[in-house]
C-alpha cells in the first residue's frame, strides 16, 4: 500500500491522531511531531519536512495534516541501518505489516 493511497483517517489512525479537519500552523505541526516549533521552521528551510503553504500576502505559513502524516509515513524504515533512499521502497511493505497490527503514538496524543 503506497502512502499516498492511503485516506486521510486512515494516516490518522496509523499514528492515533484525531484529526482537527483544517490546516495546521507550525506551533501545532511541532506538537504532533513532538519537537520544537523553531525545529520545524528548519525541516521547511532545508525542505526536508512535510509540504507547506502560504497564501500570497501573507507571512503565515500552514501544513495540510494529510501531508503532515505522509510525511512521517515517509521515515518508515526497518533498521537504522537501512539506506534514507531505500525508505519509500520498503514503505508498502512495511506498511503491510504494521497496518491493523500495530498503531504508533504521537507526541502528546492520548494512549488508546
Amino acid at each position: 500500500m503506497n502512502p499516498n493511497d492511503m485516506t486521510i483517517q486512515q494516516l490518522c489512525d496509523l499514528f492515533g491522531y484525531a484529526p482537527k479537519g483544517r490546516p495546521l500552523d507550525t506551533k501545532e505541526v511541532a506538537e504532533v511531531l513532538g519537537v520544537h516549533p523553531s525545529t520545524v521552521d528548519h525541516y521547511r528551510l532545508r525542505g526536508v519536512g512535510p509540504r507547506h503553504f502560504s497564501p500570497p500576502g501573507t507571512r503565515r505559513v500552514w501544513y495540510a495534516e494529510r501531508d503532515v502524516m505522509a510525511w512521517m509515513l515517509s521515515g518508515l524504515r526497518h533498521s537504522t541501518s537501512e539506506p534514507r533512499d531505500l525508505q519509500m521502497t520498503n514503505t508498502s511493505a512495511a506498511l503491510s505489516e504494521t497496518l491493523g497490527t500495530q498503531q504508533f503514538r504521537l507526541a502528546g496524543a492520548p494512549a488508546a
